[in-house]
């Protein structure tokens, strides 16, 4: 379970895979027709707590094909639930991640 969305996220997709491979794989959030551009760990990090909702990989073309969730999954949960405290431990963790590599977070 990752620190970032309490679930198995994208997170822990590349940890479980590795880099190498997430940046060979064709990544799309939610219904988008247009993969993501991650040449780097540092482009993935924003990413960190969507939900992977399908994870498949095309022997001929020896591609993966990664689609996460429209948003992360924080919240889809916040929204469907309500606000929680763990929620704001969730982004906070995110927007730590994103200091270490320069990036602003998103909310916080």
């Amino acid at each position: 379970m990752s620190k970032f969305s309490g679930k198995c996220d994208f997170c822990d997709e590349i940890a479980i895979h590795g880099l190498d491979h997430i940046l060979r794989c064709d990544v799309y959030v939610g219904s988008s027709r247009t993969p993501l551009r991650l040449t780097c760990l540092a482009d993935c990090v924003p990413y960190y707590p969507y939900i992977v909702s399908v994870a498949a990989h095309d022997n001929v073309r020896n591609r993966g094909v990664i689609c996460l969730t429209e948003r992360s999954w924080v919240d889809i949960e916040e929204e469907r639930d309500g606000h929680h405290p763990i929620h704001d431990y969730y982004r906070q963790a995110l927007a730590e991640e994103l200091a270490k590599i320069g990036k602003e977070a998103p909310y916080v």
